[in-house]
């Protein structure tokens, strides 16, 4: 597990590396990483976040992430940023998920897309399905 303080060291270097390598997208970067803490997929969120992947979705989604490395995050989604705190929200989210750690890792590696891991039940999903769908985009689905 990577320290609070190695993550620090670590996630301007990432963003730096997605800008220029990867055209934005999370998933083309970490694919070759065989694990990959649900934190760091959090930190680098707000750093691929383009306003025009996934449509004009608009609102608050948490995502409860189940077994190693896992908890809640809260993701304000608007349309010229996203904004990702740790633990719930102060609202009520417009969208929540559920997933094991191992589904979000292979979701944000790009292993798998959050449709075919809802399909495969792996993903369960409550409200406006739309903020989950511009958060596969981050991740280089659709």
């Amino acid at each position: 597990m990577v320290s609070t303080a190695g993550r620090h060291r670590l996630v301007p270097r990432l963003r730096n590396k997605v800008i220029r390598s990867t055209q934005g997208r999370l998933a083309p970067l970490f694919r070759r990483v065989p694990y990959l803490p649900p934190a760091m997929t959090f930190d680098a969120l707000p750093v691929v976040y383009k306003p025009e992947y996934g449509g004009p979705a608009e609102g608050i989604l948490e995502i409860q992430v189940t077994g190693a490395g896992g908890g809640t995050w809260t993701l304000d989604i608007k349309p010229d940023r996203l904004t990702v705190t740790r633990g719930p929200g102060n609202r009520l989210p417009d969208t929540r998920m559920r997933v094991d750690s191992r589904t979000w890792t292979a979701m944000a590696t790009g292993r798998i897309d959050g449709t075919e891991a809802f399909i495969r039940g792996r993903l369960e999903v409550e409200g406006d399905i739309r903020l989950s769908i511009k958060l596969d985009s981050c991740f280089g689905g659709h």
